[in-house]
């Protein structure tokens, strides 16, 4: 951080002589102007390769990451005039995860002769996960020189809709030749819903749901940005407001052997949801920034 505001400052010092001029050289305008839209990306990466590069600490190349306080959300602004820009946030993904496993067949009891193997019976295990992120807000900008003071409010909307498991099994359970669940089926190993794997000792999971997580919240930011070059700027961004987040109930499903007369069942089990609510500073997190006007 102390390498990243040593350079940030030295930006400032070799544009400081240049603060009034705010067109370049080519007569190009330094200021965003009516009509432009911005993207914004998080500036450390940049600030780290540059401080590397002066210490000769083996700099890895910048990327375009996204901002810290938005995570995996592209970020950007549409300018209505010179002094005022609507801002926007948005996130849209969706995840479908399928995996496979195999397992010896057991309803084959002989071990075959060497060379031979066991017949194998597939397993699978499939998650899906959506994932959707929307901001929207309005920002006031004030500043006649390279440095712009801006100000504003923003809303924002999440929603994770909840994720499922789904998993099948090649060999079933019976009660006659007892075939027990930990020994017949794949070990998928950790899962999302709960806490651990889909093999619970003589039990297997068949199914596990989380309820959908909504989020709200509201926030009013402060901050300032340098251009250092036309249409180009490094910035810093605090922010003060309110999020609530509500997450419904969930469920799972285990099949087992059990009872006085062994019998092949399927317990099922509700998992409860839940919520907070948070009114803090920088809720969404503080960002040095890098934004690009065009």
């Amino acid at each position: 951080m102390k390498k990243a505001i040593s350079i940030f400052c030295f930006a400032l010092a070799i544009n400081f002589a240049f603060a009034q001029d705010l067109k370049s050289k080519k007569e190009e305008p330094i200021l965003p102007e009516q009509g432009d839209w911005a993207i914004s990306i998080d500036a450390a990466p940049i600030f780290t390769y540059f401080g590397c590069f002066l210490s000769n600490g083996g700099a890895v190349a910048p990327i375009a990451d996204y901002l810290t306080n938005h995570p995996f959300t592209i970020s950007g602004k549409m300018f209505k005039d010179a002094t005022t820009a609507f801002r926007a946030n948005l996130r849209i993904g969706m995840n479908s995860t399928n995996t496979l496993g195999s397992v010896n067949d057991a309803t084959v009891t002989t071990p075959p002769d060497f060379p031979g193997t066991f017949p194998q019976k597939e397993d699978s295990y499939k998650k899906s996960k959506t994932n959707i992120v929307l901001g929207i807000g309005i920002e006031k900008r004030r500043g006649k020189t390279r440095i712009q003071g801006f100000y504003g409010g923003e809303f924002r909307f999440g929603m994770i809709n909840g994720v499922k498991e789904t998993y099948k099994y090649g060999n079933a359970l019976n009660t006659t030749t007892a075939v027990d669940a930990s020994t017949c089926s794949t070990n998928f190993g950790g899962m999302e819903v709960l806490p651990n794997n889909n093999i619970i000792g003589a039990k297997r999971v068949l199914e596990a749901k989380r309820g959908a997580s909504l989020t709200f919240g509201l926030r009013g930011f402060i901050g300032a940005e340098y251009f250092i070059m036309p249409k180009f700027s490094f910035g810093f961004e605090y922010s003060w407001g309110f999020m609530m987040t509500t997450v419904g109930k969930g469920s799972y499903s285990l099949e087992s052997v059990g009872g006085t007369t062994p019998t092949v069942g399927t317990e099922k089990f509700d998992l409860v949801g839940g919520g907070d609510m948070t009114i803090d500073n920088d809720i969404s997190g503080a960002a040095i920034t890098a934004t690009f006007h065009f």
